[in-house]
């Protein structure tokens, strides 16, 4: 993969010059396509807001992120799109008559589930809860051909010092819910917020209260943690503002 930097070379802030549709993925994802050994991407409809887009002749940024000691870097690779298919359910892809082939998104792999379970999370390390890639199988598919067009790395910002666990959660969701925001900005959609999000929003609301009681009174904003009873009281008026 090809290093360069694209970014304020003041503050090293990552900036997105290729106003790209964006698509989060592994950081082993992003090698195998650099490096031509992944020709192909699955895309689950319930995973970006734009997949009707998704076409020939369509560009995308495939991004992951890496953190070191010292700097967060953006990796990336910007594909064409050169021939998609469009699925209703996950198994009407195993049957199709064009014979898409897993091992063309990952190597040597020949079922769907485990590359359907990744489509789903979207770059998301976390495990699927039980039951829900049942659900979300049903979601839309579409099966990609790519073109690799480019590749490399920019800087981001050094790592943050967070105070707790629960503002390291808090950040890390936000900043997936800001990219959410930007492609749907760039590709001209309208975006709801489900309840998940609404959620991370009352959880944000309940923790900044209790992090300026905290400093206020010069207390450790080190165990702060926030309840479920509060975020639940938060709700309701996180839903109202949602509404208007």
């Amino acid at each position: 993969m090809n290093a360069s930097f694209e970014g304020d070379e003041a503050t090293g802030r990552y900036v997105n010059p290729r106003r790209l549709p964006l698509l989060k993925s592994s950081p082993a994802t992003i090698r195998s396509i650099a490096d031509g050994t992944q020709t192909a991407m699955l895309v689950s409809h319930l995973a970006i807001p734009w997949h009707r887009r998704v076409e020939p002749g369509l560009r995308i940024e495939v991004w992951s992120t890496q953190r070191t000691k010292s700097v967060k870097w953006w990796h990336w690779t910007v594909v064409e799109v050169t021939a998609a298919c469009v699925h209703k359910r996950g198994r009407d892809i195993r049957t199709c008559p064009a014979a898409h082939r897993p091992g063309a998104i990952e190597v040597n792999r020949t079922g769907w589930k485990q590359i359907l379970d990744h489509a789903v999370l979207a770059g998301e390390r976390k495990p699927l809860p039980p039951g829900r890639w049942t659900d979300k199988v049903e979601g839309g598919w579409t099966f990609a051909e790519v073109l690799l067009l480019n590749a490399g790395r920019d800087r981001m910002e050094p790592p943050h010092q967070y105070r707790n666990g629960v503002e390291r959660e808090l950040a890390e969701a936000n900043r997936r819910y800001e990219l959410l925001d930007l492609t749907a900005r760039e590709t001209g959609q309208k975006r709801t917020r489900d309840h998940e999000e609404l959620r991370f929003r009352a959880k944000s609301a309940a923790y900044q209260r209790k992090l300026g009681h905290v400093l206020e009174a010069g207390g450790d904003a080190g165990t702060l943690a926030v309840s479920e009873d509060e975020i639940d009281a938060e709700l309701p008026r996180i839903e109202r503002r949602a509404r208007k």
